[in-house]
Order: C-alpha cells, then sequence, then structure tokens
C-alpha cells in the first residue's frame, strides 16, 4: 500500500474470528487503514458491500448468482493452476515450461509498477518475450504425441482437458485485459498533471515519454478506449465476460441484457464494448466469431465457458439446456456444463448436464 500509494487495504477471511483477533484487526486499522471483511458465500450481498462496495446498482439476487458462479470460478483457476505448477515441475527441461512460468512471473510481477504506463510496458514485454505461449505449446504437444493440433484445440476450447494449458489460455487473457486496465488508468492518470523530473535544467515527464513509447495498437486502441461513453465500465466487462459469462453469449436472446445488467453498459453499447478488445490486441479474423448462432471469443478453455453455462442456468431458471436453446447449441453447452462440473465434482455436488 504504502509502495504503490494505496490508500485503503482489506483483509478478507472466510471463517469467523474469536473477538481478541477481532480487537487485535480493529486496533491494526486505526494505525494501518486496513480493514476486514467476513465473506461468507452464504450471507447474502451484505457482507460483499462491506468488501468493495457497489459502483452502480445491480439486482440483488442477479448480484448474489454472479457472486456465487464466480466464487467456484475462482476455485476452478486455482486448481488449473496447480494443474500448470504440477506440468512445470515434471517437464522441467523443457524451454517453453520455462517461457511460461517466466510469462505467468511478469504478469503477476507488473503490478508493482508504480504507474500504470510502466505496468503496461511490462506486460508487452512479457507477451514479446512469449508471444503466442498456448500455440507454441500446441505445436509441442502436437508433434510430441502425434495428434493432430486441431484435435488438441478442440479438447482445449470444449472439454476438461490439459488443464495445466488451459490455465496458460487464461493467463494470456487474463494480461491482455492488465493492460486494457492500465490504458483506463494511464488515461485517468494523465488527466490529473504530469509527473515530471529534473535532468540537466530539463523537465521530463516519464510517463509521456513511456506513453510514446508504447505499441501502436496500444495507442490507437486506448484513444477508443477514452472516447467510448463507458470506458470506465469496459476492464470490468471483458473479465466478467470471459470469468463469469465464458467468453460468449447467443443472438437474438436475453444474453445481451444479462450483460448489460452485470457490466452497467447499456444494450446497445455492449458488442461495440466487447469488440475493443480487436482494437487493442488485432488477429486475422477478430477475436470474436459467430457458430451456430452464437459468438465465441477465441482461446477460451472449456472449463471456464462452463462457468457461463451454470451461470445460465441458474440465472434463467432452466432445467435442461435443451428447454431454452436449439439442438445443436444445448448439445454445446452441455460439452461446456461438464468441463466445469469436472473440475469442481467434488465441490458443486451437481450432475452432469445431459
Amino acid at each position: 500500500m504504502t509502495y504503490l500509494g494505496i490508500e485503503e487495504g482489506c483483509i478478507v477471511h472466510h471463517k469467523e474470528i474469536d473477538e481478541r483477533h477481532a480487537k487485535a484487526f480493529e486496533k491494526m486499522k486505526s494505525t494501518t487503514n486496513v480493514r476486514r471483511c467476513h465473506l461468507s458465500i452464504g450471507s447474502g450481498t451484505k457482507d460483499l458491500e462491506e468488501l468493495a462496495p457497489l459502483c452502480r446498482e445491480i439486482d440483488d439476487e442477479l448480484f448474489r448468482k454472479v457472486v456465487f458462479n464466480g466464487w467456484y470460478q475462482q476455485i476452478a483457476q486455482r486448481l488449473s493452476f496447480s494443474e500448470f505448477v504440477r506440468y512445470c515441475k515434471t517437464n522441467k527441461d523443457s524451454p517453453l515450461v520455462g517461457d511460461a512460468r517466466k510469462y505467468l512471473d511478469a504478469t503477476e510481477s507488473s503490478f508493482f509498477e508504480k504507474t500504470a504506463i510502466q505496468r503496461v510496458h511490462k506486460l508487452y514485454d512479457a507477451y514479446k518475450s512469449c508471444a503466442n505461449i498456448s500455440g507454441a505449446f500446441v505445436k509441442e504437444y502436437s508433434e510430441r504425441k502425434r495428434i493432430g493440433e486441431k484435435e488438441i484445440w478442440d479438447k482445449l476450447n470444449n472439454y476438461y482437458d490439459m488443464s495445466w494449458l488451459q490455465y496458460i489460455m487464461l493467463l494470456e487473457h487474463n494480461a491482455r485485459i492488465s493492460i486494457i486496465k492500465n490504458a483506463m488508468s494511464h488515461a485517468l492518470d494523465s488527466q490529473k498533471g504530469t509527473r515530471t523530473v529534473k535532468f540537466r535544467d530539463i523537465e521530463i515527464d516519464w510517463n509521456e515519454v513511456l506513453e510514446k513509447m508504447a505499441p501502436a495498437t496500444f495507442l490507437s486502441g486506448m484513444e477508443k478506449l477514452k472516447d467510448h461513453p463507458y470506458a470506465l465500465n469496459i476492464p470490468f466487462l471483458l473479465q466478467i465476460f470471459i470469468e463469469i459469462l465464458g467468453g460468449f453469449f447467443v443472438e437474438e436472446d436475453e444474453d445481451i441484457e444479462l450483460i448489460s445488467a452485470i457490466s452497467g453498459i447499456p444494450k446497445d453499447s455492449v458488442l461495440d464494448s466487447l469488440y475493443l478488445y480487436n482494437e487493442f490486441f488485432p488477429i486475422d479474423g477478430g477475436w470474436f466469431y459467430n457458430l451456430e448462432n452464437m459468438i465465441r471469443m477465441k482461446m477460451v478453455p472449456g472449463f471456464m465457458r462452463g462457468v457461463g453455462c451454470f451461470l445460465r442456468k441458474d440465472f434463467y431458471g432452466f432445467e435442461n439446456y435443451s428447454d431454452k436453446y436449439s439442438r445443436k447449441v444445448s448439445w454445446v453447452l452441455s460439452l461446456w456444463h461438464n468441463a466445469f462440473y469436472e473440475i469442481l465434482e467434488p465441490e458443486l455436488k451437481v450432475e452432469r448436464a445431459l
């Protein structure tokens, strides 16, 4: 907090604490401005509001469902991370394993850079040194196991398989979203005034210098982000779209209304907000594609797509996916549902989708 200039901190605990420890926390709060929050998944939204006050209106029941699914999504991420660590230990001689660990270290350590534009450079440096790390792993695994790359991608996108590599896929998305979030932070920082230092009687604004050194796609994306009427909501939208909504939505359905209700972005602006991802990270064909009346984001792991399936089932209140969706759509949703089920079977205590 001191190093980064963060004014307030919070320690979150799941289990209740005794009165002695509660008093110790209160004493610490007065000297450090670090408070505590008891967060229980079954306690409704009251604890959540104490943890992080809402910045916009959202229906209590929808909020509860988002948090509930997000809770289990975090467990799934930790389990896939454990598989990644295990894979690294058993394949430590692989150059790609070394690259993946460097990429993870760089994305995590970027948080401790003092300014948003410095974090951006750290993240881009990590990307340049480990570009398309997921694709490189797929190619290596294909050659080693003599399995077609297309078959591997199918497993990664639709099933709970090779969870260590699914974790890397998600890591790449998280790093990209961090770049967009820091683009917004940098734009806000720039409005507060310059951060200059003197060098031989010349005043230099390092943030401005670093901005000019950033990739052209970043600068172009940042300009479009700054001009967007709902710019402050977009990093959050992208995070919840992947981690809570599974990186997909069904056209001509209530999905756009659901995305709007969670993100705070009006329905008419949801699509152009999502597609800003293409502006920051242009690829052939873009990051979104339409298949069977369903818009999907590329490179979203199968188990993470399953989170979006669980949320929809919980929110819309249907029993089977075929009750709401066409046969081809319900079939693939069941695949994703089961991918999430496989990783969390001991936690969820639910049946597989049929």
